[in-house]
């Protein structure tokens, strides 16, 4: 717990941390890893620009889910009390 005796869950630096630092890196680097390996699949061949590009952010919108999730679970999992502690 923090300084106020909040959990990180309900610590607004914590959720400003994760929401302005955390979230942005990871749907960027989603998005681009959804790009680089849409070649690999016959949607690239096949499929209209339109379908394509609903696809990719389909894709993105998935993985930044499963991101934040796995975050949240592993920060219970290891009872972070804050994560000012876990950065020191």
């Amino acid at each position: 717990m923090d300084a106020g005796g909040a959990p990180w869950y309900r610590d607004a630096a914590a959720r400003s941390l994760i929401l302005r630092r955390y979230l942005p890196w990871l749907a960027g680097l989603s998005l681009v890893w959804e790009i680089a390996q849409l070649p690999l699949y016959t949607i690239w061949d096949d499929g209209r620009p339109a379908y394509i590009a609903y696809a990719v952010l389909h894709c993105t919108a998935g993985d930044v889910l499963i991101g934040l999730a796995a975050l949240a679970i592993a920060l219970i999992i290891t009872q972070v009390p804050s994560l000012r502690s876990a950065n020191g």
